[in-house]
């Protein structure tokens, strides 16, 4: 909502658009205990990644058509992509977007039976997702937790400007090997650029975005169009649970 905030050095009044206020979101955080709740419920039968997963894609297909995970075709393509760029020795993998932790636990699961195969060259640190929503980011690490990879996937809460300079310090210079763009994609070139001016992107990088055709990133797909350090493929498949409705994934290696 929009409400009118008084500026008394300038004496004017100046719109001022305000976040969402915790009882505007309250709808969406009871459709996510619902999901928490529905994942509980295959606990009988012992969770792992896999499990979470299905009951992930399962709620969002028969009860929750407001989840979007980036699951079935896309799920396929950032999984190559993590194949093709796997983190070694200091690396990271990096999603941004946790949302309930879904693409998180895939990341995680995949780089943990990385680490067990040959060549074993460290296996990078960890799988990490930035969140800004803490309600997200308590669902995620719930999740991650309960597929038993807590030690293999972290969440981050936080703000990009605030949280993303922390992998200087866990990774170093250049230890961004993979990034999942899955956040808002009207700033995900400023991410990008964020990433770039703190010197964290490896060489060569993977850097796979999702819904840059639905809602849509434009800028950010100018951008990569215009670069020449970035080899980018652009995917047209199905959203996850809405096969109609047709969406992109972009794959930048560079």
């Amino acid at each position: 909502s929009t409400h009118t905030c008084i500026d008394k050095n300038k004496d004017s009044s100046v719109p001022l658009q305000l976040p969402p206020t915790f009882d505007s979101m309250y709808h969406m955080y009871q459709k996510l205990s619902k999901l928490v709740g529905y994942i509980s419920t295959s606990a009988g039968r012992g969770l792992d990644p896999d499990t979470v997963l299905q009951s992930i894609e399962a709620f969002g297909q028969d009860f929750g058509q407001w989840l979007k995970v980036a699951g079935g075709e896309k799920a396929s393509l950032t999984a190559a992509a993590l194949r093709r760029r796997r983190p070694v020795a200091r690396e990271v993998s990096a999603e941004f977007g946790a949302f309930v932790g879904y693409s998180a636990i895939r990341f995680a699961a995949q780089l943990r039976t990385a680490q067990q195969e040959p060549p074993r060259r460290g296996g990078g640190l960890a799988g990490l997702s930035f969140e800004v929503d803490p309600v997200h980011a308590a669902v995620a690490r719930h999740l991650i937790d309960a597929a038993g990879l807590a030690g293999a996937g972290e969440v981050w809460l936080g703000l990009l400007q605030d949280t993303v300079p922390l992998l200087d310090e866990r990774g170093g210079c250049q230890c961004l090997a993979f990034s999942f763009f899955d956040q808002r994609g009207t700033t995900f070139h400023e991410d990008l650029a964020l990433l770039q001016r703190l010197a964290l992107v490896a060489a060569p990088t993977m850097l796979v975005a999702d819904n840059v055709n639905k809602p849509g990133a434009p800028e950010f797909l100018w951008h990569l169009s215009h670069t020449h350090r970035f080899a980018t493929e652009i995917w047209s498949m199905g959203e996850f649970a809405s096969a109609s409705v047709e969406d992109w994934q972009s794959l930048s290696l560079g």
